[in-house]
């Protein structure tokens, strides 16, 4: 029965027989000549999946997100999908079995499809973000789901079944050839000119399952995914997922200056407008680069939105001079 209610999840599905033509960008950003994806500043979501069950056992889970690409037109360039695995191999996606499963993309694959169209119909923006975080914690009991221990190296092959390798930004475009993807960081990410129109992904977890998607690859050799980093000194860093931004202020504007990448959870639907302001008021000071909210479009009954000043994307204001608007990071198609 739990199977029948996954297939029946909203969303779209993957067309294996829709052609996939090169896109490319056509317009040139003003800046294109010195920007990489870590001068540029974003709105995020926060399970960007996910919609409100019909019986909410938990106010956590009483909020719904637009589709992937609807956030994507109003400017969220990084995204966080939950995964589990089902007994056909299948990459699912929902937060949690039975209480919390509905999607408006069912499979990893239908998510990064809703990402690849709405690139190949907007080739000239700025890298997409997607957070891609293990929740399998109690899979292993209910009917029609296993563990994603032993199945982690498969990741790669999912993505890569939706998005060519060209239309991806991997560990290996910034490790280039040096020992650690930490040296390659600081030595400078690939030119936003040479990144339009790419996906990074990167894996959202710091224990077992990250150990295992490293194994045989230290500094990510050969591996899609980028991964949630403990600090600047591991070999595999360059992406940071820090939720207390203001807390950890100092830290923050440390690893922004050094090339690392932030995202930062900044809202949360339980709290009301005056305090998801001040969250967002405190994470802006702090400047991550991805601000992950659950709320980026007007919901009834808040007053509340999650929004940059001057628009998204932008400049990063630490990194880059005044007058770097969303004009410049993704300039106006032709």
């Amino acid at each position: 029965m739990l199977f029948a209610l996954f297939a029946a999840c909203t969303g779209p599905t993957v067309d294996d027989t829709a052609p996939e033509p090169p896109v490319t960008c056509a317009a040139t950003g003003a800046m294109d000549d010195v920007l990489s994806l870590p001068d540029v500043q974003a709105l995020g979501t926060h399970n960007s999946y996910h919609i409100e069950p019909d019986n909410v056992v938990d106010a956590s889970h009483a909020y719904t997100q637009p589709t992937l690409d609807a956030q994507a037109d109003v400017g969220v360039r990084a995204f966080e999908l939950d995964v589990h695995l089902d007994e056909e191999g299948v990459f699912q996606v929902f937060h949690l079995p039975v209480v919390d499963q509905e999607s408006t993309c069912s499979t990893l694959g239908a998510c990064l499809d809703v990402l690849l169209t709405w690139s190949h119909a907007h080739p000239c923006h700025s890298p997409l973000t997607v957070w891609i975080e293990p929740k399998d914690d109690i899979d292993a009991a209910v009917e029609g789901l296993v563990p994603l221990a032993g199945h982690l190296a498969e990741l790669d092959a999912a993505i890569t079944d939706v998005w060519p390798r060209d239309a991806l930004l991997v560990p290996d475009d910034v490790r280039g050839g040096r020992a650690t993807l930490a040296e390659g960081v600081a030595a400078g990410w690939p030119l936003l000119a040479d990144t339009r129109g790419r996906l990074l992904l990167a894996l959202l977890d710091n224990d077992e399952h990250r150990t295992e998607y490293l194994a045989g690859a230290p500094a990510l050799e050969g591996r899609v995914l980028f991964v949630k980093s403990d600090s600047a000194d591991d070999a595999f860093a360059a992406t940071f997922k820090i939720d207390d931004a203001p807390g950890n202020a100092a830290l923050v504007q440390d690893l922004v200056a050094r090339n690392f990448l932030v995202t930062s959870n900044v809202d949360s639907n339980e709290a009301d407008d005056a305090t998801n302001a001040a969250r967002f008021a405190a994470a802006l000071d702090a400047g991550p680069h991805n601000f992950a909210s659950d709320q980026v479009v007007a919901v009834a009954g808040s007053a509340y939105v999650a929004e940059l000043p001057g628009g998204t994307p932008r400049c990063h204001p630490s990194r880059v001079a005044e007058g770097c608007g969303p004009e410049i990071v993704e300039p106006p198609e032709p």
